[in-house]
């Protein structure tokens, strides 16, 4: 019931008129299916078995080759992991030639310390890079303030990394993926990267279970930059519909919803969320494991760990 009370009432989002789902084909479900995979593995250790989480298996020193790697190992090139704790971020840049696809996957929040930073819902001023504010005035763009620390705190090498294996493979297409936490990293990666040269033009974003980032200024942003994303969300996954409207947050459309039937729906006719998919769906406490078991990840935290995250909020403010 609680969890009812807080998402019905002013954090339902209409459905404008014209707004309509249209079941995808075949072809489509398989290449969601394909970038699924991706999304998984960012979660796994090379054995391909074994779920692990970053404080006891850093993937910089660890053999990570992920699921999909051991699948297909010829058609499939691990480029790099990279992972910082604390912001929290992490993930993968892999080559498949024989699709011919460029691969960069943000994992989303597995650790403790991840959590310290999703919570952090206050918005802040953004700023998009080479456009920058304009002097005695706040930004209109707001964000939630843990998301930017973590996408702020990508390693130095990522980027780099990036641009001269996209240069190397100058025709093969670009995937930016990213699941929960991830998700939001990969849309700000995309909005940094949207206007460069052989760069936005074959770039398309897949996002996982994605929350809400940032105010409607933020999103109306993103709708102009024509960013070609699947926005993904799972039947009545909680958190896609985070930050709530009532403290100053909105997503875009661009939604593709897996409902109750187990068909996948493009929502379409709407610049932004509408009652069709995610974000009209009814909560409940199994809400929030529908998140993760989308993926097959399951996240268990010991009561140390959760000590640990509440000493160290104690110790920021």
């Amino acid at each position: 019931m609680a969890l009812k009370a807080i998402f019905d009432g002013n954090d339902k989002a209409p459905t404008p008129p014209g707004a309509k789902t249209t079941a995808i084909n075949a072809l489509e479900t398989e290449l969601f299916k394909t970038k699924q995979r991706y999304a998984f593995d960012v979660y796994f250790d090379g054995s391909g078995e074994t779920p692990f989480v970053f404080k006891y298996s850093n993937p910089k020193t660890n053999s990570l080759v992920a699921t999909l790697f051991n699948r297909e190992p010829k058609a499939n090139s691990l480029v790099t992991t990279f992972y910082n704790l604390d912001p929290y971020i992490g993930g993968y840049i892999a080559v498949n030639h024989k699709e011919k696809r460029v691969i960069l996957v943000f994992r989303g929040a597995d650790h403790p310390k991840a959590h310290f930073y999703t919570a952090q819902f206050p918005l802040v001023p953004f700023i998009p890079k080479g456009q920058p504010a304009t002097p005695g005035t706040p930004p209109a763009l707001m964000i939630h303030k843990g998301f930017k620390a973590t996408y702020d705190a990508m390693p130095a090498e990522v980027r780099p990394t990036l641009m001269a294996t996209l240069k190397k493979y100058p025709d093969y297409a670009f995937w930016l993926i990213g699941h929960s936490l991830g998700g939001v990293h990969a849309s700000l990666l995309a909005l940094e990267l949207r206007n460069l040269p052989g760069v936005g033009d074959r770039m398309h974003v897949t996002t996982f279970g994605r929350p809400r980032i940032g105010n409607k200024a933020f999103v109306d942003y993103f709708i102009s930059a024509k960013i070609k994303h699947d926005r993904f969300t799972i039947r009545n996954d909680i958190i896609s519909r985070l930050g709530l409207n009532s403290m100053g947050y909105q997503s875009e459309n661009n939604e593709v919803h897996l409902a109750d039937d187990g068909k996948i729906y493009r929502i379409e006719g709407s610049a932004y969320e509408t009652g069709l998919g995610n974000a009209n769906t009814e909560y409940d406490m199994q809400s929030i494991k529908v998140h993760n078991d989308f993926l097959g990840i399951s996240i268990w935290y010991s009561l140390k760990d959760l000590l640990g995250i509440v000493i160290a909020a104690a110790k920021k403010l």
